[in-house]
């Protein structure tokens, strides 16, 4: 599986496991191992990603977004 996260770099405010580290992006992209075994997360770079991630007001160019809301 191969996910995309287009998600800016911030810190996180308080622990959140199984997560490890103070930076989103970071514990997200170094923990999709421990998530689903196998898995590859990227930040922007995948050419045919199979999920994107994208939380908050963040921008993205991908055309395949759910509004919420």
């Amino acid at each position: 599986m191969q996910v995309e996260l287009s998600v800016p770099e911030i810190d996180l405010l308080l622990p959140q496991p199984p997560l490890s580290g103070s930076l989103l992006r970071k514990a997200l992209v170094g923990s999709s191992e421990r998530f689903i075994s196998g898995a590859l997360s990227t930040f922007g770079s995948a050419k045919n990603p199979d999920l994107i991630f994208i939380l908050g007001d963040t921008k993205t160019n991908s055309g395949h977004e759910l509004s919420c809301g």
